[in-house]
């Protein structure tokens, strides 16, 4: 009976991974470092395929905090599962002189 009264309020989350993105965005507002979220995030573009606006979404974090290691790992994701390492070469161009001490970014 429990089951069948959840499924009948639940969406269809093997098609729609929005709600997850907007999860850890939340999360993000408390905490932008928290492994996990960003663990569950990464899990959720690469099988829902939202990739769109993720890199963009890296350079919005980057103005509050350049040295954030889960964002530059985040970034680093994205580009590997698009493979688009000619965009990583020009963000990093304009962006290594504020940062030249952080090994994050090499």
């Amino acid at each position: 009976l429990k089951f069948s009264i959840f499924k009948a309020n639940s969406f269809d989350w093997t098609n729609d991974g929005s709600n997850e993105i907007a999860l850890t965005n939340k999360i993000f507002t408390k905490d932008e470092k928290n492994y996990h979220a960003w663990q569950h995030r990464q899990w959720a573009i690469k099988k829902f395929k939202l990739f769109d606006g993720e890199l963009e979404f890296t350079e919005l974090l980057f103005e509050k905090d350049l040295y954030n290691n889960s964002v530059w790992n985040h970034r680093y994701f994205i580009i590997q599962n698009c493979g688009g390492w000619s965009d990583r070469r020009r963000f990093f161009i304009g962006r290594t002189h504020f940062c030249t001490t952080h090994l994050g970014t090499w």
